[in-house]
């Protein structure tokens, strides 16, 4: 299974001949918009991954309420869900799994195979964020420029768009180079890798693209109402 994070068919659709892949997997099997419960990253993969919504798996989002509590907020992990994942059910079933980048999955469970935490909730390269905790030091070692999450956050207005995107390149290169290796290394009857960087595409240059559309509708009205006076001179 491929998972792209905020890949939905308005932004697809529009370039569908410049994706040739997801063109041919629309164009030969079945394609339509999904129901989301909580259209939030944490509920929405949790629910992918367990069938159950936010009120019964336990996430609704990236933080929580500590306890006792109102303003004080404390992240959310894989310690958070409370009910069993497919990965947690095929491994039950002996069924050798590999799982790179779900969402939500820092820290990495016990699994029948191997888990590579998520772009989102792995703290930093530093941590523990593969089972076997092995497969890390491998990963390193064998995977050019390894990343596990992009090395620069955005900041709107900083003038450098380029250098962010070269890494959401980076990270999504590292991302396609990591599921390669391991799924021709290991053994495995089910493989999912989620790709994040349409989702950061979208939160890093939303704010861009909401000015540019503004700007558009202000000369939209602009031009509306000189015709609009134009005519009513007439």
């Amino acid at each position: 299974m491929i998972g792209i994070d905020a890949a939905t068919l308005d932004l697809i659709n529009p370039w569908i001949n410049d994706l040739p892949n997801l063109k041919k997997l629309i164009e030969d099997g079945a394609s339509g918009e999904l129901f989301s419960r909580l259209p939030i990253t944490a509920a929405a993969w949790t629910s992918a991954a367990t069938g159950k919504n936010p009120g019964k798996h336990g996430l609704f989002e990236f933080t929580e309420r500590r306890e006792n509590s109102y303003f004080d907020l404390q992240p959310v992990d894989s310690k958070d869900r409370k009910c069993d994942a497919v990965w947690n059910l095929l491994s039950k079933e002996k069924k050798k799994l590999i799982v790179v980048h779900y969402p939500m999955t820092y820290p990495p469970e016990e699994v029948n195979g191997i888990m590579v935490s998520d772009v989102i909730t792995t703290p930093s390269i530093s941590s523990d964020f593969t089972y076997p905790p092995d497969i890390k030091t491998e990963l390193m070692k064998q995977i050019n420029d390894f990343r596990i999450t992009i090395n620069e956050m955005f900041k709107d207005g900083s003038g450098k768009e380029d250098i962010y995107l070269s890494e959401l390149v980076k990270l999504t290169e590292s991302q396609k180079n990591t599921a390669l290796y391991l799924m021709k290394k290991y053994e495995w009857e089910f493989f999912f890798i989620e790709i994040h960087a349409v989702d950061l595409v979208c939160h890093f240059f939303g704010s861009i693209w909401t000015r540019t559309i503004q700007i558009m509708i202000q000369n939209w009205r602009k031009n509306t109402a000189q015709l609009f006076s134009k005519y009513i001179k007439m």
